[in-house]
């Protein structure tokens, strides 16, 4: 009992002296409660400074904003806006604002005296760069030396600034400018390098088609926290709490932030009023994202070996004092506290500690293996960003497009694309990436877009890689030719996930080789058209001579058969009634007979040999008719395939259209009408008025053919000045047809690439008809090429005004399809000014010696010696022959140099001298030369296959003093009436 009463009052004495503290406790408590809910209902006003203008830059403070994450913490937080010349730092020592957003720069401002504290780092990495233009050729902090650089006042580029120290470039080498903010002073050239933000200026440059070159501080070695959350001294120990509670709300709204990016643009967008685009808001997004990497790091985590990393940088480059304390520079979200009040609490807290220390040492077991992890995972990160930045910079310089497409639900969906693609197609990633509004697939050529679908599903059926050619219409309607090479993933189940590959522009390869094949087109037709040429110029000679020898003999057999009434027909020009008359007075003795005496010598006579010889009549008349036929196809082609140039006046061409069609009209059908759409203001042109009425008139009666059942025929003039290989531009008078629709599709300099550049008349010649198959239009100006019924056409009158056109250096084309009709256009070119031409005609003096010595009146055959040369004896024997059954004395030679020692004989005794043109061992130009020197006034005939043309015209190719040509083959009365002209003449 007294062991227990000694006892009892020491305990109770104990338990008295605790109750007060108990009492005090609670009432502290109570009191500690009572100001919580005060302040609940009272929020504290605080001001935060931006750096910059509103944008998703500080999408963080938007966030803790909008979504009441301040207001749970008991602050009413007001967000100012940056801008030119308003700086976070100047605003919060003013006391303007309590909080502000600044560069790792704040650490050499605390060093100057400024009494800053960071709070926390948003981004991990700075986003400050310096921006070149990509052809300026700066892409180093060295080539800056001497160079224009744009930059913001004092130390606030620090990290700028820092490189360039670190690279031995002094302030003093290159030529400091104050910021402007204006992109455009880079892309204009009012400097060469500006100091920018990665996540904005960039995007514009790249919007605006400028490439940069971008230098990071981090590639030199200088890697700074940027936008960090600061106050200041008296702030953060004067409201430890409102520090902490505005930390911890701005940090949770940057997490709200980085996971809901599309919902913050949105307010961005709708609650500041900005002027950017929200493709531009989600290109910083996820610029931010990379300098941030909330994925890796926790937000606003800030590591104090890092500080002392940036101060001993800063240190190194003399910008602040090695081993400056940066103790009171960072802040400690959970500094220690003096919880000696509480020291009775502690005890009962006892066991609670021996648990905490237990676990305390496994977590730090387990810490230490989270850290090695971390720093493993962050070597992998920092591997995976700059392999990232290698692959984006590559991509982003590649000439072309790469590209993913997804496979969700069957329907490809583009999910990545590169750069390229805005150069390449007007449109912008953003616009094709799981875009609903506009795919890849639509800008696709449509009259491409099966055959690519087609294509491409092919390859992933056969699980082959692909490549493919086709067309795009660009975001400014214009089309282009790409090349794409594609290859497929697939699951492990084989269903395809992905398509990769890589898209190019071929535009201009495609172009190139449309270019190549039309000059290998126009040169193998040149070159044919070429050979033709030659062909018809070479074999025109012997197949004249060969048609001439038919000729002449079937005119010898018929004058075999009546062989008074021929001669005497041609030679008297009488017809064939006097010829027969002369056939009845030669057989009766008398030409005035009655019906009763022809009719009783007919019934006499061997009616079997007379109807022979009316056969063979007939026979020898359609060897004639064909022979002139043959003739006459020999001197289209001569005149399809001379090469010389045609004679050329001054003429309109409107006046040569309209009596073209004058000439025509009678023989074109009723159900043809003619619309003319002539210049008010005629072309001048230069050329042989016949050759051109020849073009217009084949080229009108094709058109005829082309329209059996009738239609409309338009026959256009006008002038076009034509300019190379760049544009034409067009000033045809009031006739031109501007909205002709075959000018339109193909232009007229690429038709007519290879004339010179100069103006030109421009003809255009349309049908309704059937047009020109494909496989025809090529052939159109060969010779003998028709598509008309046989005897319906020679197949030469398009190829004879392809010559008459190319011989008057201009150019013809054509254009048609099947159904359609054909359209013909041709240049020529414009006249000069008319300048005066006095040409003297050539005067043939007749020899007044010679003329009196003998009668050469026309029809007098008597005393008239010929001397007739040509290589082809045959020709020669059949002239003699007829000259002879005329009255002529005649000596025939094959050999020019015989005849021309037979004429060195007796120079007095030949009055006229006929002669060929080609022969072997000299020409007859030649001949006719040596002869005259012996008797200039000698007549001279040349008889040739060579010839065709007007008189004018061979006198420029043949010696100036032939009288007379004859073409083969010729009839006899065309012989005959040739000699008995010049012989007739006053020249001798």
């Amino acid at each position: 009992m007294l062991i227990k009463h000694n006892y009892t009052p020491e305990y109770s004495a104990t338990f008295y002296q605790r109750v007060p503290v108990i009492i005090i406790t609670w009432i502290m408590f109570s009191i500690l409660f009572q100001t919580t809910a005060f302040c609940k209902n009272s929020l504290e006003t605080v001001t935060l400074q931006l750096a910059w203008k509103h944008q998703f830059q500080f999408a963080g403070y938007y966030a803790a904003l909008h979504k009441g994450y301040y207001e749970v913490a008991g602050l009413d937080v007001k967000i100012n806006e940056g801008g030119e010349g308003k700086f976070a730092r100047e605003e919060v020592l003013s006391n303007r604002a309590q909080y502000g957003i600044a560069g790792a720069e704040l650490l050499l401002h605390k060093a100057e005296g400024e009494p800053f504290v960071v709070l926390a780092p948003i981004f991990q990495h700075s986003p400050s760069v310096l921006i070149t233009r990509a052809d300026s050729g700066i892409s180093n902090p060295q080539q800056l030396i001497g160079k224009r650089v744009m930059m913001l006042p004092e130390n606030k580029d620090a990290d700028i600034l820092a490189v360039l120290l670190n690279e031995n470039v002094s302030l003093d080498s290159i030529e400091r400018l104050d910021q402007s903010y204006n992109i455009n002073d880079l892309i204009e050239g009012k400097t060469d390098a500006v100091t920018a933000y990665l996540t904005n200026e960039p995007w514009h440059m790249q919007q605006l088609g400028v490439r940069a070159n971008i230098i990071r501080p981090s590639t030199y070695g200088v890697d700074f926290y940027s936008d960090c959350l600061f106050t200041t001294d008296s702030e953060a120990k004067k409201h430890p709490e409102r520090v902490r509670s505005f930390l911890t709300a701005s940090i949770k709204g940057w997490e709200y932030a980085m996971q809901h990016t599309e919902e913050l643009v949105d307010i961005i967008i709708l609650e500041y009023g900005v002027s950017k685009t929200r493709e531009h808001l989600l290109f910083e997004a996820e610029a931010i994202r990379g300098i941030m990497l909330p994925d890796l790091i926790e937000i606003g985590h800030m590591n104090p070996g890092r500080w002392r990393h940036i101060a001993n940088t800063y240190a190194r480059l003399g910008m602040l004092q090695p081993s400056y304390p940066i103790d009171e520079f960072i802040y400690n979200l959970n500094p220690e506290n003096d919880y000696r009040w509480m020291r009775w609490a502690l005890i009962f807290l006892a066991p609670a500690t021996i648990i905490f220390t237990v676990i305390s040492i496994s977590l730090l077991y387990l810490t230490k293996k989270l850290q090695k992890e971390i720093k493993e995972r962050k070597k992998v990160e920092n591997a995976y960003r700059e392999s990232r930045r290698e692959i984006s910079t590559l991509l982003a310089n590649l000439p072309g497009i790469a590209f993913r497409c997804k496979n969700k639900e069957n329907q490809w969906t583009m999910v990545y694309i590169s750069e390229g693609v805005y150069s390449l197609t007007g449109y912008t990633p953003d616009e094709l990436i799981n875009s609903d509004v506009m795919t890849f697939k639509e800008i696709i050529h449509p009259d491409d877009r099966k055959m690519v679908g087609k294509h491409i599903t092919s390859a992933i059926e056969q699980q082959l890689p692909y490549e493919l050619e086709y067309r795009i219409i660009t975001k400014d309607n214009k089309e282009k030719n790409l090349f794409e090479k594609g290859i497929q993933i697939f699951s492990d189940t084989g269903e395809p996930m992905f398509i990769e590959g890589f898209i190019s522009d071929i535009t201009q390869r495609v172009l190139d080789q449309k270019e190549k094949t039309s000059l290998e087109i126009q040169l193998h037709q040149s070159r044919k058209m070429e050979s033709i040429g030659t062909l018809a110029g070479g074999i025109a000679h012997d197949f004249n001579n060969i048609m001439g020898i038919i000729l002449g003999n079937a005119e010898l057999a018929m004058m075999n058969i009546y062989p008074h009434s021929y001669l005497d027909s041609t030679r008297n020009n009488k017809n064939d009634i006097d010829g027969r008359k002369s056939f009845q007075k030669s057989t009766f003795g008398s030409s005035d007979i009655d019906t009763n005496q022809l009719q009783h010598y007919h019934e006499e006579s061997n009616r079997d040999y007379l109807y022979e010889i009316h056969t063979i009549e007939q026979n020898l008349n359609e060897i004639k008719t064909a022979c002139l036929r043959a003739k006459e196809v020999v001197r289209q082609l001569l005149d399809f395939a001379r090469k010389s140039d045609p004679i050329q006046i001054e003429i309109q061409l409107n006046s040569v259209i309209t009596d073209a069609l004058k000439l025509l009209r009678s023989s074109l059908p009723a159900t043809i009408d003619i619309k003319f759409n002539l210049a008010e203001k005629s072309p001048t042109i230069l050329a042989d008025p016949t050759q051109m009425s020849q073009i217009i008139i084949n080229l009108c009666a094709n058109a005829t053919h082309a329209m059996p059942d009738g239609g409309l025929l338009q026959i256009i003039s006008g002038s076009v000045n034509l300019e190379h290989k760049s544009h034409f531009k067009k000033s045809m008078e009031k006739g031109e047809e501007k909205n002709d629709k075959q000018l339109t599709r193909k232009n007229i300099a690429e038709m007519f690439r290879d004339l010179p550049e100069q103006k030109y008349a421009i003809l255009i010649i349309k049908d309704t008809g059937h047009g020109i198959s494909e496989e025809n239009i090529d052939r159109i100006f060969d010779p003998y090429f028709t598509t008309k019924p046989v005897n319906e056409g020679s197949g030469f009158g398009l190829a004879v005004v392809h010559g008459i056109v190319r011989q008057h250096k201009g150019g013809i084309s054509v254009a048609s399809r099947e159904g359609e009709g054909s359209t013909f256009t041709i240049l020529l070119p414009l006249a000069e000014p008319t300048i005066e031409h006095n040409i003297e005609p050539e005067i043939y003096m007749a020899n007044e010696k010679r003329a009196e010595k003998k009668d050469f009146s026309e029809g007098n055959s008597e005393n008239v010696t010929i001397l007739f040369v040509d290589d082809e004896a045959s020709i020669a024997e059949i002239g003699k022959e007829v000259l002879e059954r005329s009255g002529y004395t005649v000596t025939t030679k094959t050999d020019p140099l015989e005849a021309l020692e037979k004429f060195r004989e007796n120079p007095d005794g030949f009055d006229l001298l006929i002669t060929d043109m080609a022969m072997p061992g000299m020409s007859g130009n030649q001949l006719i030369s040596a002869i005259q020197k012996i008797r200039p006034e000698l007549p001279v005939i040349l008889s040739t296959g060579y010839a065709s043309g007007s008189q004018d015209e061979k006198k420029g190719k043949f010696h100036k003093d032939i009288d007379a040509f004859l073409s083969k083959p010729h009839e006899f009365h065309e012989l005959i009436k040739t000699v008995q002209r010049v012989i007739s003449s006053k020249r001798i």
